[in-house]
């Protein structure tokens, strides 16, 4: 509303100034004012006056509300305008199209949050900077646990979307947000200045400038002090992503560029990750030639460290996956040296007649399950549902077990809910770990898996999960992974079995040293007894560790601390768990096999391809982003990959190039077990099927030879090399064949069973990292 002319007031009315002067025009036309009063006025001149007066009232009058109709209804039109605006955000938030339902739901974040997040992008859109800075305050509590959804589709904790968001500002929003917060980030870096260097207090102050005021000056040095500290713990993946951070987030810091560049190519050639390394090489050469370094306290030329870096490389960059250095010969007799047998043909019949019994014509996993296994210099050990075995390598011979196993059919035929795909066994040195269910309640529903531990030698139980009080009330399940003094692994608690977590144990007693919720199963796996239940597969690298849920979700966490660090969704079926219809048979009916292999990290990429899923994927570690991802059939599985192709496995074997995406070859092999694990080498592929062996040319899918061996009446299964002994397990049997002098050495463990370990984490050699500038 516009400002009121000024007045002058007589008692309680105020007259305008246009009034009034009309007042004093009408009085002297009417002799009242002037040189003096001579005579009284008359009365009609009084009325005329009267009524030239209340006419120019009521003209301003009009004129004012005309003014203040205006006003309101521009107040009222902009209003509006903004309600419209966001009625038309809303409206285009509720004109997605429909998302198909998930089969794994990823942390969600709080309702205030989210609505934090909307108000923070309704004022960034509008210019109004203060309102979004405080709508953003809100991711910054502590106590927010779930995740957010970037644009790109990654799902991030608030802190680093929080740190996304500035770093997305305009240029005019960055410096309104340095104006607002500056001095507050100046003085927390004050006060980690102030704490012991490498204390937690000071790590903790310096992540919390880096994720509360990601973009102000002091967010570099942030950046650059926590990962010099990441690299000297060995955490090399998030010290090169902090060095980046500064380079590319605060182009402005009067840091020295040159030495940021050195140190972030420096944690990446640790890494393997060459070709990221060729582009922070790339910009020295170009930017920073004849500038040098201080590197174990000599001055040395920047570009001649980067090349003594580059000469460490080699081709065999991060050699994860099921791969071997030489291919078998496989024997020519058929005979084997030996063979032990869990199962008879009549075993193996009654299990079948089970499944038609409880199913019409069904087949149960449990009677194509092929059993964990794990093969050493001296043993044979086998987890058969709860049993656990050790044969003698060399001949065959049993050596211990942990109960006598005559009446395992006899359990099996009580009940159908048995989950053959949770029974894991892992190789720990002297020690196995093994994911089970005690054999007494095999077949009662709702009996939670343990993990435990074994002494080798004698097969005695160290200790298991139930036993421990922080783990009683959890069903572990997934493959755990050993890394050095701790176990990580994956589970529900049994009141909450759509629930997962991951769980860091310490070896030696099952301590519990901290569990992250990872999401919820949007069908519960403990109810698809009667097909393949989704299971989780943990994989390491380096100071990663990524969980492939089997059902939709992958996610990358801290090892050390449990910290997600962020989760991508993937496209995938929701197991039905309503009946058992229609999964008729198993794979001798002719439906889709259900298969599942863990992922495979190579050269800085992660690869997978998810349980019921038909699209294969590969992320960029580094940033994170999806590279790409291409259809693949629901039944494949990754078997390996090498420089060229990657490898799946299922109903068809297929090569499909690295580079280009693109079907190179695909071969049709006999059906057998779902549980089958073909083994590549360096020129070729095996499967084992129920026909016998299967070696076929890895660079062109023709078969090259079909060896027949001793156990034509299983489904297929796995293979192992160990001692100059190829070694098949199926789901009856394991049967041993004498390989000749050139297929005799020892392929890899990972060869036939990936185990989700990296290699070390440097190559031998590496010059050491500069040391930290700043002085302390």
């Amino acid at each position: 509303m516009r400002s009121q002319p000024q007045s002058r007031r007589y008692g309680k009315r105020s007259i305008g100034a246009a009034p009034a002067a009309l007042l004093v025009a009408a009085l002297a036309a009417a002799g009242l004012l002037g040189g003096g009063v001579t005579s009284h006025p008359p009365l009609h001149a009084l009325a005329q006056a009267g009524d030239q007066l209340a006419q120019a009232e009521s003209e301003e009058a009009n004129g004012d509300k005309a003014d203040t109709d205006k006003a309101n209804g521009e107040d009222k039109k902009r209003a509006d305008r903004e309600e419209e605006e966001d009625g038309a955000e809303a409206e285009e938030q509720t004109a997605q199209p429909q998302q198909p339902v998930k089969p794994f739901a990823l942390p969600a974040q709080r309702a205030e949050v989210s609505e934090a997040l909307e108000d923070f992008k309704r004022y960034r859109k509008r210019g109004t900077w203060e309102r979004a800075f405080k709508a953003l305050e809100q991711l910054a509590d502590p106590a927010n646990t779930g995740l957010l959804q970037r644009p790109d589709g990654f799902y991030v904790p608030p802190s680093a979307m929080m740190r996304h968001l500035l770093a997305d500002l305009p240029p005019e929003g960055k410096d309104a947000y340095r104006l607002f917060h500056d001095a507050a980030a100046r003085a927390l870096l004050a006060e980690a200045e102030a704490s012991p260097p490498g204390s937690p207090e000071e790590a903790e102050r310096l992540t919390r400038l880096l994720d509360r005021y990601f973009v102000t000056a002091p967010a570099a040095a942030a950046a650059d002090r926590l990962g010099d500290a990441a690299f000297e713990q060995g955490d090399l993946e998030r010290a090169a992503e902090l060095w980046q951070q500064v380079l590319t987030q605060h182009p402005d810091s009067q840091l020295a560029r040159v030495r940021l560049l050195v140190k972030a190519a420096t944690a990446l050639a640790r890494l393997g990750r060459w070709s990221e390394f060729d582009e922070v090489q790339r910009q020295v050469r170009q930017r920073h030639a004849g500038e040098s370094v201080r590197v174990a306290g000599q001055d040395v030329p920047a570009l001649d460290y980067l090349d003594r870096l580059a000469a460490q490389r080699t081709d065999q960059a991060d050699p994860q996956g099921p791969r071997a250095p030489y291919d078998l010969t496989l024997p020519e007799a058929a005979e084997p040296v030996w063979q032990f047998r869990f199962l008879t043909q009549a075993d193996a019949q009654a299990l079948t007649n089970m499944g038609a019994n409880w199913g019409w014509g069904m087949r149960f996993p449990v009677v194509e399950m092929v059993p964990p296994v794990v093969v050493d210099e001296r043993r044979v050990y086998i987890n058969l549902l709860g049993y656990h075995l050790a044969l003698d390598r060399a001949t065959g011979k049993l050596l211990w077990r942990s109960q006598r196993f005559h009446d395992l059919v006899q359990k099996l035929q009580q009940s159908q809910m048995h989950q053959p795909e949770q029974y894991q066994l892992v190789d720990g040195g002297d020690r196995l770990w093994s994911v089970y269910r005690d054999v007494n309640v095999l077949g009662q529903p709702g009996q939670p898996f343990r993990l435990s531990c074994w002494e080798k030698a004698s097969g005695k139980e160290i200790w298991h999960s139930q036993a421990v009080a922080e783990l009683a009330n959890w069903s572990l399940m997934g493959r755990p992974l050993v890394l050095g003094d701790r176990i990580v692994t994956t589970g529900v608690k049994t009141e909450q079995p759509t629930e997962l977590h991951a769980l860091a144990l310490r070896a030696d007693d099952g301590r519990l040293l901290w569990t992250t919720h990872l999401g919820t199963y949007q069908a519960d796996p403990s109810q698809a007894w009667y097909q393949r239940g989704s299971h989780p597969y943990v994989l390491a690298h380096h100071r990663r560790v990524y969980v492939e849920t089997g059902a939709g979700a992958v996610i990358e966490l801290d090892s050390g601390t449990g910290r997600i660090h962020w989760a991508l969704s993937y496209e995938s079926e929701v197991p039905n768990t309503s009946s058992w219809w229609g999964w008729w048979g198993g794979p001798s009916s002719g439906q889709t096999l259900v298969t599942s292999a863990p992922p495979i990290v190579w050269g800085g990429r992660l690869y997978f391809k998810g349980m019921r899923s038909q699209r294969l994927y590969a992320i960029d570690l580094g940033q994170p982003r999806v590279l790409w991802k291409r259809p693949v059939n629901k039944s494949s599985m990754l078997v390996g990959m090498d420089e060229q192709c990657l490898y799946l496995g299922g109903e068809d074997l297929t090569a499909i190039d690295v580079a280009t995406q693109r079907l190179v070859w695909a071969a049709r092999l006999p059906r057998g077990t779902s549980w089958v694990q073909p083994l590549l080498t360096a020129n070729r592929l095996y499967q084992f099927t129920s026909r016998g062996i299967f070696e076929l040319d890895k660079r062109t899918g023709d078969k090259v030879r079909l060896f027949r061996g001793g156990d034509l009446d299983s489904l297929g299964g796995a293979m192992y090399v160990q001692g100059g002994l190829l070694l098949t397990v199926s789901n009856l049997a394991i049967t041993a064949y004498r390989l000749d002098a050139t297929g005799a050495a020892d392929l890899p463990q990972a060869a036939a069973l990936p185990q989700g370990h990296s290699p070390a984490d440097s190559p031998p050699g590496l010059p050491a990292v500069p040391a930290p500038q700043q002085q302390r």
